[in-house]
């Protein structure tokens, strides 16, 4: 499954992320800054401070097209 989320960066976050990660899971996670792709959780930077930023790092991202 492809999960996109927020907050992976954090404390429950990353954790919950590693537990998608080792159920086999593909992570998108989103960062106001660019982290790097460590324990398989790839990443998006955007300030998401308004609504269309959230359209535009979703639209951006095709890794996560279908």
């Amino acid at each position: 499954m492809r999960v996109f989320m927020t907050g992976a960066s954090g404390f429950v976050g990353g954790h919950v992320a590693r537990a998608f990660i080792d159920r086999g899971d593909q992570i998108l996670a989103l960062s106001r800054v660019l982290r790097p792709n460590i324990f398989g959780i790839t990443w998006a930077a955007r300030p998401m401070s308004k609504p269309e930023d959230w359209a535009y790092a979703l639209d951006e991202c095709e890794w996560w097209s279908i």
